[in-house]
């Protein structure tokens, strides 16, 4: 998985590097390369509204054959694979999109803690600049995980300039937990996680229609995860660099108009010829 995780990692440095190298600035590279990523998805995105809408839609019929066969699940499983493929639904298409989410976000991890070596590993061919890496080490001697960053930050400004709006995207918040304008970018991360989760909720309710028992299991999970995702983002927006803060942060906001979007087109009502 590691490896993997490398390998994609290396082509995110890749493309952050060709809309840094476009735009000569950090945060807007950062900001191009994530809507580009979702612009990319759109086709799997709306492939996977589409299947959780016909999931749910389903959902009372899949209940009742859950009841009928309640003692025979061999059986149970049989009749409901057999619906799935009369209506020609994967169950587990609304999984696809997360599954690829998944290693783009950690890879994007690596790429932002790891500017080095993964947007500029020539600079890696010099000796005097490997040194000056190694000197950012813990307090305990122990390896740093943001030395390339560091790195950046104070000694190669005509590398990277990491400014971005008054703030330095290779700050991580706390190790600075004093100055609280260092807290706006966990913070509009986890507000933004929070909306998103608001609109996923809605999407839930309005698919269901009238079937509103069949989604209040899905309704109230959702609504759990509604509270826990937004601290979660946010703490975890708080420990990274801003810049993957940012990148989080401008997800949220994308993934918000890209379901707001795609929920006017699959509610639109067919227009009879």
């Amino acid at each position: 998985m590691g490896a993997i995780i490398r390998f994609i990692a290396t082509y995110m440095g890749m493309a952050l590097r060709f809309f840094y190298d476009l735009t000569l600035n950090y945060g807007v590279a950062i900001i191009l390369f994530t809507i580009f990523i979702k612009l990319v998805l759109i086709p799997l995105t709306y492939k996977q509204q589409k299947s959780l809408k016909e999931s749910q839609e389903l959902q009372p019929i899949l209940t009742e054959i859950q009841k009928k066969y309640k003692d025979e699940p061999e059986k149970q499983q049989q009749e409901l694979m057999k619906v799935y493929q009369e209506r020609k639904i994967n169950p587990m298409g609304g999984c696809l999109l997360m599954l690829i989410q998944f290693p783009i976000i950690i890879s994007m991890f690596y790429a932002v803690a790891q500017p080095i070596t993964y947007m500029f590993p020539e600079e890696l061919q010099k000796s005097e600049v490997t040194s000056a890496i190694e000197k950012y080490v813990g307090d305990n001697g122990r390896q740093n995980t943001y030395k390339e960053v560091f790195y950046i930050s104070n000694e190669r400004e005509d590398l990277l300039n990491t400014k971005f709006l008054g703030l330095d995207l290779a700050q991580v918040p706390n190790s600075d937990k004093g100055n609280i304008i260092l807290w706006i970018i966990p913070i509009l991360s986890a507000l933004t996680t929070y909306l998103t989760s608001k609109i996923s909720i809605s999407q839930t309710k309005q698919n269901a229609g009238k079937n509103e028992e069949s989604s209040e299991q899905a309704v109230k999970m959702q609504k759990n995860m509604s509270f826990f995702l937004p601290l979660m983002t946010g703490y975890i927006a708080f420990i990274v660099p801003l810049g993957m803060g940012l990148y989080w942060m401008v997800n949220n906001v994308t993934t918000l108009l890209v379901q707001i979007g795609i929920m006017k087109i699959m509610n639109k009502p067919v227009e009879k010829v």
